[in-house]
């Protein structure tokens, strides 16, 4: 629709921001107050220094729907860094046309094994699978799993160098020749 969905990660924090005005339509996390007064979206189950939130396919201005993002951790003491997509309600003052009670809950969630000093992904393909990028320090660089949280891949570097963001592309998007010269293979 044009707006701007930013991820504040300092904040702890989510925007939504009318891209001709630049206003702050709403605020979900984080402390209450905001920038034009915005409305503020309380999270169940709140995000700790998040990267890549994303709205999902579906939503709409007027009723919500979902947010997928990293939740670092980083800042939190809530456990380990995940994947995690929200159900987002938009209220009354946050352009919800419904009117009920603004509020973002839990839909599904992945949980690593620590949380993530800094970077990291989420992202939900098409095919329903899932991949996260676990982030800065950690030997586990990102792993796979369905909608039912079963591991389909989990790839790992041989020390904890970490990662920034981890995107399943299609085969079709690469060179294997190319690959293949770079991979040293025949």
């Amino acid at each position: 629709n044009g707006n701007l969905l930013v991820s504040a990660r300092q904040m702890n924090s989510v925007f939504y921001i009318d891209a001709p005005t630049g206003n702050v339509l709403w605020k979900m996390g984080g402390s209450p107050s905001s920038k034009d007064n915005a409305a503020y979206i309380p999270v169940e189950s709140p995000f700790s220094g998040q990267h890549d939130a994303r709205l999902q396919p579906g939503w709409s201005t007027c009723s919500g729907g979902q947010i997928s993002l990293f939740d670092d951790e980083t800042y939190g003491d809530a456990g380990p860094a995940r994947g995690v997509l929200y159900d987002v309600r938009l209220g009354p003052s946050d352009g919800g046309c419904d009117g009920g009670t603004a509020r973002a809950s839990v839909a599904w969630q992945a949980r690593g094994t620590a949380s993530s000093a800094a970077s990291g992904s989420f992202r939900i393909s098409a095919d329903g699978s899932r991949v996260i990028g676990w982030g800065i320090p950690s030997d586990l660089v990102f792993t796979e799993v369905d909608e039912e949280q079963h591991d389909l891949l989990d790839f790992r570097f041989t020390s904890a160098n970490g990662s920034y963001r981890a995107i399943k592309a299609p085969l079709s998007a690469f060179d294997l020749n190319v690959l293949r010269m770079t991979a040293g293979l025949p």
